[in-house]
């Protein structure tokens, strides 16, 4: 399925029957950005957090909030999930314990990236 980004919540729907499937909710502050991969779901926010979701349960299986701003992309790469935020950082973190694992620090905010 497909992802849409409204507020807070992130909507799905499935692309062969166009029928919605159920809304991931959990952020305090609107969605910057999703990512997805197996069952699981990686949605970051202005809240300052990224999520990383069951999306069979469609429930949160671990919150990241060790960014100091919004955090404005989460992608999944390997074993890794990289975070990046306004706060001119992007964060490794192990996908199979979500341990902090670097850092990489730059002048200015950090929008994305991907791998």
């Amino acid at each position: 399925f497909t992802f849409s980004l409204r507020e807070n919540n992130v909507r799905s729907w499935d692309l062969q029957t166009l029928e919605k499937n159920p809304t991931f909710s959990g952020h305090n502050e609107g969605i910057t950005g999703v990512d997805a991969y197996d069952n699981t779901l990686l949605t970051s926010s202005f809240d300052g957090t990224a999520k990383i979701w069951d999306i069979r349960q469609t429930s949160v299986v671990h919150t990241i909030d060790q960014h100091a701003g919004p955090v404005t992309s989460i992608n999944s790469w390997g074993n890794y999930l990289i975070s990046t935020s306004a706060d001119c950082t992007a964060k490794i973190w192990d996908k199979r314990n979500y341990l902090f694992l670097s850092e990489i620090n730059h002048d200015g905010p950090i929008f994305g990236a991907k791998v």
